[in-house]
């Protein structure tokens, strides 16, 4: 049976729980934040740490340098959830958290925005960007 264009429904729904996995602070980070308070105000940063690493911030710094940042521009603050995975996995506590935030929001969509670095030459992609395409294959 043929789409028909009377069958479209777009009325409004209600804004996702968006959802950012970042191990650690960079412009991808930057970015992936900025759209995400864009469409929500409810906004998760999963802060992926890695036990025995130095790490220069913690979880709570982050949590402070958000609420800051949310005052300054008028906006809900984003929630820092930290999660500590081994050898910087991210895959698996990323979908785990989701699954809790499904719990927590039902009926609500699950946005999750994964911050990717383009990379300049090709053989650049040999070293970089591999944690989107994990989070994919898991889904």
């Amino acid at each position: 049976m043929p789409f028909q264009f009377c069958d479209i429904d777009i009325h409004p729904m209600q804004q996702p729980v968006a959802v950012l996995p970042v191990s650690t602070w960079n412009s991808a980070s930057q970015a992936a934040l900025q759209f995400v308070c864009s469409l929500t105000p409810d906004v998760h940063v999963l802060h992926v740490e890695c036990p025995g690493e130095n790490e220069e911030t913690t979880s709570e710094d982050w949590q402070q340098k958000l609420v800051a940042a949310a005052a300054r521009n008028d906006i809900t603050a984003p929630k820092v959830v930290p999660v500590s995975s081994p050898f910087w996995f991210i895959a698996s506590p990323t979908l785990k958290y989701v699954k809790e935030v499904q719990g927590q929001f039902p009926g609500r969509k699950i946005a999750v925005v994964i911050p990717k670095l383009v990379a300049r030459h090709w053989y650049h992609y040999l070293l970089h960007n591999h944690r989107s395409m994990a989070l994919k294959d898991c889904s």
